[in-house]
């Protein structure tokens, strides 16, 4: 009797910690983060969404809940984004993929990451998304294709024992 209820109240303790890693993670990312639900009949729903999304998108988390994607983004790009879910859930894996968005008036390339979540049952019943802004990335990457990039290295790295072509090295644009 003692052994099952401290067995219990370890597990709870684990599933506290385990919650309260998984809710720090989630809230504090920097990317942004978003989750759908994935109805029996298909159907896509916003569930929750973190700050970063919010902050991003402009919208705050509490006014998608149980909203379709047309209910919450321009049709267009309500459009892109289920077709997106639609290739995810039919894969039954993650895709990755890049999108320009405008978005309050300024234009963002965006890499996206949908991945689904299954039940027990082996059905698709949530689509996690993941979306980092790599505007600046890509801009850093273009002006990069017009110059060779070099690397140096350290003065530690070229000393005696190391051979004097290693102390400048250099590679093709990688555009």
């Amino acid at each position: 009797m003692i052994y099952t209820w401290w067995a219990q109240r370890q597990a709870s303790a684990s599933l506290q910690a385990s919650e309260a890693l998984y809710a720090g993670i989630f809230n504090h990312s920097a990317e942004s983060i978003f989750l759908l639900d994935v109805l029996p009949d298909g159907f896509l729903v916003w569930e929750t969404a973190n700050a970063a999304w919010e902050e991003g998108m402009g919208i705050p988390a509490a006014a998608i809940a149980g909203k379709s994607l047309l209910e919450v983004l321009p049709s267009s790009m309500a459009a892109s984004l289920e077709n997106r879910c639609r290739a995810c859930i039919a894969g039954g894996g993650p895709i990755v993929y890049e999108q320009t968005l405008e978005l309050r008036g300024s234009t963002r390339m965006w890499r996206v990451i949908l991945v689904p979540i299954w039940d027990a049952g082996g059905r698709i019943v949530k689509l996690q998304g993941s979306a980092r802004d790599v505007t600046e990335e890509k801009g850093r990457s273009r002006s990069n294709c017009a110059k060779p990039a070099t690397a140096t290295c350290s003065p530690r790295a070229s000393s005696k024992s190391a051979p004097p072509w290693i102390s400048k090295i250099s590679f093709p644009p990688l555009c």
